[in-house]
């Protein structure tokens, strides 16, 4: 994706930001987990329990693995890894380092 912008035909019109480095490990390490809870629903459901059941397990797991951060981290996901999450944490710097990256391409 960066490969225009150093083309000659494209210099002084295309620019390029690294988004990289905006993105978040601590956001995606909870995400992660979240991704293992819904693994173990999956393989609840194939054991055949009940719905109550399903539930009351998964309470008990989501309580052990969550912490109060990550809880809170959690509220900030809403999307998926290609959307970065939908995360505004992410998606503001990301945007701060376009209006940046044309300022500069202006002077």
């Amino acid at each position: 994706m960066i490969a225009p912008a150093s083309l000659p035909e494209f210099r002084g019109n295309v620019i390029a930001v690294l988004t990289e480095k905006y993105w978040d490990p601590e956001l995606d390490a909870v995400d992660q987990k979240r991704e293992g809870l819904r693994s173990k629903e999956k393989e609840l459901k194939e054991k055949g329990l009940s719905k109550k059941e399903i539930s009351d397990q998964l309470k008990k797991i989501e309580a052990k693995i969550f912490t109060a951060r990550d809880r809170e981290l959690l509220k900030g996901i809403t999307n998926a890894d290609y959307h970065y999450k939908g995360s505004a944490k992410i998606m503001a710097q990301i945007g701060k380092a376009f209006a940046e990256a044309l300022e500069g391409f202006k002077k």
